[in-house]
């Protein structure tokens, strides 16, 4: 066996599929003109370009506003860097209790578990349900995101795939089985990669006649579609007509990226300008020479 043939042919396929990644090195020399960035193509790295990053999912930009550099560097300096083992073994930094009692509070739930990505919380939430229900079919859109394929996948259920947003294909597929059989409807509020909107009531009001339990993934577009941060559901109920594009392709691109991209520049500009010199995050001073006590459980 010629286990390095296997590979090269492996790889060589992934090239002649167009299938093999390159991930583009990027840096940015202040956060706060995101989302412009550096870019330094192979061969060109002393020649760094500026380029608009569309494709990230900082989609407020929030992760270079100044409030939340210097909150994350004093949580830095207060728990040090890393989460310093699982939660199972090391316990639950404090932070990340309080978050939980107020994402909890928010929905109006019991109870709310934080997860380290929305991929991972998508793939654990619906396998791990979805295996709990005895005999279990899960009806997918068509268009989930993978973190949904993924987690229907693993849940080992029988799954059937409804086309994207038809609602009348859905209830087809709800018909033919039986109404105490357990079953899951996952969709997405705000499908982050073609930037189409679910007819969540429509497939509610699907779920509850047909006795369904529906799971959506909401993600990122939580925050910019209500006051209160309760998300796409609570805007539709109103009227609201959202306006984030999360991931969305767009007509036009080239063009309305220029214009985005000349806004964010001129803003950033002014920004900068008007910005005091104290709103820059400090360095870290511990006020004792002691040490900190050692984490448990690593």
């Amino acid at each position: 066996m010629d286990y390095q043939r296997s590979f090269e042919d492996a790889i060589a396929r992934l090239k002649a599929e167009g299938r093999y990644r390159v991930f583009p090195p990027i840096s940015s020399a202040n956060a706060r003109r995101f989302p412009i960035a550096q870019w330094r193509p192979e061969g060109e790295e002393d020649r760094p370009r500026e380029v608009t990053v569309w494709c990230s999912n900082d989609y407020l930009s929030m992760g270079g506003h100044p409030d939340v550099i210097e909150a994350s560097v004093k949580a830095v300096c207060a728990h040090g860097a890393g989460a310093g083992g699982t939660r199972n073994i090391s316990g639950t930094h404090n932070p990340i209790v309080e978050l939980e009692a107020e994402l909890a509070d928010l929905h109006g739930k019991p109870a709310a578990l934080v997860f380290t990505s929305g991929w991972i919380s998508n793939l654990a939430s619906i396998s791990t349900i979805a295996a709990l229900l005895p005999n279990c079919l899960i009806l997918s859109d068509a268009l989930n995101h993978n973190s949904m394929i993924e987690g229907v996948r693993r849940s080992g259920c029988e799954k059937r795939v409804w086309r994207h947003n038809d609602v009348a294909h859905l209830e087809e597929l709800l018909a033919t089985e039986p109404r105490d059989r357990a079953k899951m409807i996952v969709f997405e509020s705000l499908y982050s990669m073609d930037g189409d909107i679910a007819p969540i009531a429509e497939i509610v009001a699907l779920a509850e006649k047909y006795n369904a339990p529906h799971l959506y993934r909401r993600g990122s577009r939580r925050w910019p579609l209500w006051p209160s941060g309760r998300g796409l559901e609570r805007a539709r109920r109103a009227g609201c007509a959202p306006s984030t594009s999360s991931k969305a392709r767009w007509p036009r691109a080239s063009a309305r990226s220029a214009a985005i991209s000349r806004r964010a520049r001129r803003s950033s500009t002014r920004s900068e300008a008007s910005r005091p010199s104290s709103s820059s995050p400090r360095p870290c001073r511990r006020a004792s020479p002691q040490a900190p006590p050692p984490r448990s459980g690593i």
